[in-house]
Formats: structure tokens, C-alpha cells, sequence
């Protein structure tokens, strides 16, 4: 179990490039060490504006600084600052950064799964047989494991008023309860710190508890 660091280092990219040209058109989703999102979608747009579902008074702007990616308030004050990477299981690259003056105050941005390999992801065979945490809102754990079996069903859950059976709908993974209705939604793909999937989600009796999915590495 030697640890080997050539080979380790061959997969990893090279360190992120923080200018104009690498970060301009790109979407990312900025998110704490859980891979909860801040901003569901960022996207830098060339002319420094920020497009994304879920902007906050502090993200009105990016700019390079001194080799640095910025986020500036509409009061035109740097807010947060990215000025580290880090690699990616799947060779791409997070940023790493923080509340500007406030250094213990990490945020990190991951690519945005969107379009095409949105589809890849929530593929039904994709997900088969994929086993999950399901954590509350407040991060507390729900369901300690649940299996998304090939037949459909959930396992992990016996009893459970909520969750029976799964299935994939509109680019998300449904949980549906025992007499089909559905219970959660999960469409918003991110990543935790230490490089687990996550999947952010919503109750659909009320959109504003936001579970969500860690997955589980057998």
C-alpha cells in the first residue's frame, strides 16, 4: 500500500490558470465543505456580469485580482476571494476560497453539471444500484443508507412513510413514498470536500427544506 506519487500526479490537472480567459463563460456551484450550494449556478459572463439561479447581493460581479478570482457586491466591495484549486476525482478542478478578510472562512466552487452530462448523470443505469445518506436540512442524518435498486424499490428503508421506491424524471432523482407520491426531489449535482457526490434536493411538500444525498463509496 505504497503511496505512489507519480502516478497519483498524473491525474490530477494542472493547477488552475485564475484569468480572464480561464474563467470567463464557465459555470460553477459555489458550495460549502458538505457540497451544499450557496448559488445553484453561477456562470462568470464575459463582461463581469454573474448569471445564476440564486444571486446573492454579494455576487454582482467577478474580476482577476492579482491572480485571484473575485467576487465583488453591488456596493463594488471584493466580497470573496478564490485563489487555490484543488483536483477533482473526475479530473476536473474546484476553487478554493474565502470571505475576503475572514481567511477561516472557506467557500468553494465546483464545475456545474449542466446540459448533456446532466443527462448522463440521472440516466436510470447510471444511479442503479448506487447507495446514499440522505441528510435534513440542518445536516442532521435522516436515512443512514439507502440503495437505489434495479426493480425500482429503495432499500435501507423499510417502514418508512416517505420513501418506497425511486425513479429518474426532468434530470433528477425522484423518491417516491409507498403510495407513489412523490416525496424528494434531487437535481442540483455538487461535490463534498473529500470529493463524495452529493446531490441537492428539495421536499415536495415544501420546497424550502433542501435535503439532501451524500453518496455512499462501497
Amino acid at each position: 500500500g505504497h503511496f505512489n506519487l507519480a502516478e497519483n500526479r498524473r491525474d490530477e490537472p494542472a493547477p488552475f490558470a485564475f484569468s480572464t480567459e480561464s474563467v470567463s463563460g464557465t459555470s460553477w456551484v459555489w458550495v460549502d465543505d458538505k457540497g451544499k450550494p450557496y448559488a445553484a449556478l453561477v456562470t462568470f459572463k464575459p463582461d463581469g456580469d454573474i448569471d445564476g439561479r440564486s444571486i446573492s447581493p454579494l455576487l454582482d460581479r467577478w474580476a482577476i485580482d492579482n491572480g485571484t478570482l473575485t467576487f465583488v457586491s453591488d456596493g463594488g466591495s471584493v466580497t470573496y476571494r478564490f485563489d487555490q484549486s484543488s483536483a477533482l476525482p473526475n479530473a476536473q478542478t474546484a476553487l478554493i476560497g474565502h470571505m475576503e478578510g475572514e481567511p477561516t472562512i472557506a467557500s468553494r466552487l465546483v464545475p456545474a453539471v449542466t446540459g448533456d452530462a446532466l443527462a448522463v448523470y440521472f440516466a436510470r443505469e447510471a444511479l442503479t444500484g448506487t447507495s446514499w445518506r440522505l441528510s435534513n436540512d440542518n445536516d442532521s442524518v435522516a436515512i443512514e443508507k439507502l440503495t437505489l435498486n434495479a426493480d425500482g424499490s429503495v432499500g435501507g428503508v423499510a417502514g418508512n412513510p416517505w420513501i418506497a421506491t425511486w425513479t429518474v424524471e426532468e434530470n433528477g432523482l425522484v423518491l417516491l413514498s409507498p403510495s407513489g407520491s412523490r416525496s424528494f426531489k434531487f437535481e442540483t449535482p455538487t461535490l463534498a470536500a473529500d470529493g463524495s457526490r452529493v446531490i441537492n434536493g428539495y421536499l415536495a411538500i415544501n420546497p424550502y427544506e433542501e435535503p439532501y444525498l451524500t453518496e455512499i463509496k462501497e
